[in-house]
């Protein structure tokens, strides 16, 4: 379970159900497995399908990956957040 709350982050589910999140601003808490971690900014986690949070990463994901949702040149709002 990942619990996200005012704040941006990036996750990824691939078809083996291994899971990948990534913090760009504020706390991300992730939950597996009995055990939870914090995502602080910079940083990430890899998790298994059914197993705990790996070891938390540098994250690779630039911020730069936010243009993707971009709507006519704004991020209507979440600029602001990172700042």
């Amino acid at each position: 379970m990942v619990g996200v709350r005012g704040t941006l982050f990036w996750g990824l589910c691939d078809l083996d159900l291994n899971s990948t999140f990534a913090c760009f601003e504020s706390t991300v808490v992730v939950q597996a497995q009995g055990v939870e971690i914090q995502l602080q900014p910079g940083q990430r986690v890899q998790i298994p399908f059914n197993s705990p949070p790996g070891p938390v990463e540098a994250a690779n994901v630039p911020l730069s990956y936010l243009d993707t949702f971009k709507v006519g040149d704004s991020l209507q709002g979440l600029d602001d957040l990172l700042k």
